[in-house]
């Protein structure tokens, strides 16, 4: 069963290393850059996407926004300098993050 606000484990050990706590409504999807750098990306139904800095203890380091209904999923670019969203309005949002 989901959990609010959404955890972060640590799967061989259960350990909580997370609560994505700042997210007002459920989140739907959660990617990783992929330049193992540990930035983690949450999307929400709260119409926004989060950007986590797991290196420093998972404090959020920006609020993007621009969907006027949920999002519904994220992505990031191959070299993680760019990520894509899209929600509940079919609309594309493309944030530059370097």
């Amino acid at each position: 069963m989901a959990s609010f606000p959404p955890r972060v484990n640590e799967k061989e050990i259960g350990k909580l290393l997370l609560n994505l706590v700042d997210h007002t409504e459920v989140v739907r999807d959660l990617t990783f850059a992929p330049d193992g750098s540990l930035i983690l990306v949450s999307a929400s139904r709260d119409k926004t996407l989060r950007v986590w800095d797991l290196k420093d203890d998972g404090n959020m380091m920006k609020v993007l926004r621009g969907h006027q209904n949920w999002v519904y999923s994220c992505a990031f670019s191959p070299d993680s300098s760019m990520l894509c969203s899209v929600g509940a309005s079919k609309a594309v949002v493309a944030a530059i993050l370097v």
